[in-house]
C-alpha cells in the first residue's frame, strides 16, 4: 500500500536513512537486501535475493582495490617515464663528446621501457576489472550506469587483451592479430623490422586499429571520475529505493538501531584466506635483494 507516514514514522524512516547513508557503499548493498527480507528463517528465493546482494558487495569492495592498483601503476610509469627521459638526454649530450660512456646509458633505455609497458598493461588490467566489476554492483543497487561512460572504457579493455595475449600478435603467428603491432620497412638504408604500438607524435595516445587510447594521467583521472560518479550513483539509489520501500510499506520501517546488521565485507583473496606465514620462518626463506626467496623447501606429510 502506498500511504502518507504518521509524524513518528516520518521520524523514525528518517533516523534509519540517517544510520544507511553513514554505512560502507558494499555494506549499504547488503543491509539494504536484508531489511526488505522478511524475518528468518528465509526461504531458497530469500537466500537467492540476498546471494544476488551479497555478488554486488563482492564487485564493490574490489573496486576501491582496484583504482588504487590503477593509481599506483600510473605513479610508477612517471617514475620510469621520467628516468628515461633523463637518459635519453645524457646519451644525447655525451655520444658527440665520448661516445663509449653512453653505451650502459643505451642498454638501460630499451629495459626501462619495456618496465614501463609493464605499468601501461597493469593499469589497463585495472581498468578492464573496473569494466567489469562497476556494472554489477551497479546492477545490485538498482542503479543503471549510462552506455557511453562504459563505452569509453572498452578501448582500455582491448589494450588490455592486446597485452594479454602475445601469442596471437608477435611477427609470424598464425592469427588475424599478428600484424596488428608490427611494421617493416625496406630502403636504400636497408631491411627494418618493428615490433610494437604506434604511439601519437602530437597527443602521446597508443594507436591499436582504429583507436587512439590515452594512457597519460589524464587518463587515470577520467577513470576514476567514472568510478566516483558510478560509486556516489549506486549510494544515492539505494538511499531512494530504501526510502521509496518504506513509504510504501510503514510496517516494515526498523528500529533504527538494528539497521547495521554488523555486517563485515569478507572478500579476500588467497592471501587472506591462507596467510602464508611459513615466509615469515627464516629457517626456510631469507631476503635476497628485497625478495624472499627460499633457503630449503619444506616437506609435508600427507600421510
Amino acid at each position: 500500500m502506498d500511504e502518507s507516514l504518521t509524524d513518528e514514522q516520518e521520524d523514525q524512516l528518517a533516523k534509519v536513512l540517517d544510520v544507511l547513508s553513514g554505512i560502507a557503499t558494499p555494506a549499504l548493498i547488503f543491509e539494504s537486501a536484508r531489511l526488505r527480507l522478511p524475518d528468518p528463517p528465509w526461504s531458497p528465493h530469500d537466500k537467492k535475493r540476498l546471494q544476488r546482494a551479497f555478488g554486488g558487495v563482492v564487485a564493490a569492495s574490489k573496486i576501491q582495490s582496484y583504482l588504487e592498483s590503477m593509481r599506483q601503476a600510473n605513479l610508477r610509469r612517471l617514475r620510469v617515464g621520467q628516468r628515461l627521459q633523463n637518459l635519453n638526454e645524457e646519451v644525447r649530450e655525451r655520444r658527440a663528446t665520448d661516445p663509449l660512456s653512453v653505451v650502459l646509458p643505451a642498454v638501460e633505455i630499451p629495459y626501462l621501457s619495456g618496465l614501463q609497458e609493464v605499468e601501461v598493461h597493469t593499469f589497463v588490467i585495472a581498468v578492464n576489472a573496473l569494466y567489469t566489476l562497476l556494472p554489477m554492483a551497479a546492477r545490485a543497487a538498482g542503479h543503471r550506469i549510462p552506455p557511453g561512460v562504459l563505452r569509453s572504457l572498452r578501448p582500455y579493455v582491448d589494450l588490455r587483451d592486446y597485452y594479454e595475449h602475445p601469442e596471437q600478435r608477435v611477427p609470424g603467428a598464425a592469427h588475424k592479430h599478428a600484424l596488428q603491432a608490427f611494421t617493416e620497412t625496406e630502403n636504400e638504408e636497408g631491411f627494418r623490422m618493428m615490433f610494437g604500438l604506434l604511439i601519437d607524435p602530437d597527443t602521446g595516445e597508443f594507436v591499436l586499429d582504429d583507436q587512439r587510447i590515452d594512457v597519460s594521467s589524464r587518463a587515470v583521472l577520467a577513470v576514476q571520475r567514472i568510478a566516483e560518479d558510478t560509486w556516489a550513483g549506486i549510494k544515492q539509489s539505494l538511499l531512494a529505493d530504501m526510502d521509496k520501500y518504506f513509504r510504501k510499506n510503514p510496517e516494515r520501517i526498523p528500529d533504527p538501531q538494528s539497521v547495521v546488521s554488523d555486517f563485515q565485507v569478507r572478500v579476500g583473496g588467497l592471501l587472506e584466506q591462507v596467510p602464508l606465514l611459513h615466509e615469515h620462518d627464516r629457517e626456510l626463506f631469507e631476503r635476497v635483494r628485497d625478495v624472499l626467496v627460499p633457503v630449503r623447501l619444506p616437506v609435508y606429510d600427507f600421510s
